[in-house]
């Protein structure tokens, strides 16, 4: 799961500690100290410039997007995993992360929407077969954009699951997901 972007940033990384290491030279032999200032400065700028490349999903080269283009293209089988439920509003919204689009290994994160009545916890895998359909984006100027707040979340696909798409795969659990079996147990607990 290497970057594209990878050789960009083992560069910059050595030139930063090159130029680091020359800094801390010229400060000891030759007490030069402006140097030191730029070293750091220049250091706290690839540090940003490399933590946004990695976070950067597009980049990866197995990420979704890269292997299949958002354009409602239809797929084998997507097999997911449930990460967060969001609040309902004309159908249930889930936050998943995709682990195989047909034959191949990918990751990434898109927005499933469900019938009111299915319901699913975090940490259920299912496997589906449905289109990913891109993220439609405002229609009207100063409008909020939804695209563009769930492409800051790393998220720019949608799928749309209905009640005989789907079936469940054998769920494994992580800490998410034992985190949201206690919130619930706990919210049950408090309300009569």
């Amino acid at each position: 799961m290497a970057p594209i972007a990878s050789v960009g940033l083992t560069q910059s990384i050595w030139l930063v500690s090159g130029f680091l290491f020359f800094s801390i030279l010229c400060q000891l032999f030759w007490k030069l100290t402006y140097f030191a200032e730029l070293s750091v400065g220049l250091l706290i700028l690839s540090l940003g410039v490399s933590l946004a490349t990695v976070h950067n999903h597009q980049l990866y080269d197995s990420h979704y997007t890269q292997l299949i283009p958002v354009h409602d293209i239809q797929i084998d089988t997507l097999i997911l995993r449930v990460n967060q439920e969001l609040k309902p509003t004309f159908s249930s919204r889930y936050i998943v992360s995709i682990e195989q689009a047909g034959a191949e290994t990918t990751f990434g994160k898109i927005l499933m929407y469900a019938p009111i009545g299915v319901c699913f916890e975090v940490d259920d895998r299912l496997m589906t077969k449905a289109d990913i359909k891109p993220i439609s984006s405002a229609k009207n100027p100063f409008q909020f954009d939804y695209q563009s707040y769930l492409a800051r979340r790393n998220i720019f696909g949608s799928v749309t699951v209905n009640d005989s798409s789907y079936f469940f795969l054998t769920p494994a659990k992580t800490i998410g997901g034992w985190a949201n079996t206690i919130r619930k147990r706990v919210f049950d607990w408090i309300e009569p």
